[in-house]
């Protein structure tokens, strides 16, 4: 092997294994937002009833990011949980980013417009449900 693939290896492991630590991070942040909004939850209301004969569905503060992150910020414990659920959605399109640098660094031109293409799509659709 040259020179410059042996860089150009160890720079692409570099990225995976950084890759790797991001996605465990992203995990690990989403699992214990939504465990601390449980506990805030159970802390504030686990001694109530519940009462499953009305049914009141989303509120609104909980259907946009920024709303849920300055509710989450208030431990608010709904938004708490939803702010990790949001995380962990963002979770796999960091992986997509990673794989287009990887695939650019590589200078692999048809990989790096598939998944340009899969992370135009995956923006449409997070920005509809945002929007």
């Amino acid at each position: 092997m040259n020179e410059p693939a042996v860089q150009h290896e160890h720079r692409t492991g570099a990225l995976e294994s950084r890759l790797g630590r991001l996605l465990n991070a992203g995990t690990l942040v989403s699992g214990i937002l939504i465990a601390s909004g449980l506990v805030v939850y159970l802390a504030r209301h686990g001694g109530e009833r519940s009462a499953f004969r009305d049914f009141t569905g989303q509120p609104d503060g909980l259907t946009h990011p920024l709303r849920v992150a300055r509710a989450a910020i208030a431990f608010d414990p709904a938004a708490m949980a939803q702010l990790g659920v949001l995380c962990l959605i963002l979770v796999p399109v960091v992986r997509v980013v990673f794989s287009l640098i990887m695939f650019a660094l590589r200078k692999d031109a048809f990989y790096s417009a598939v998944t340009l293409i899969v992370l135009a799509l995956l923006g449409v659709g997070l920005w509809g449900a945002v929007a």
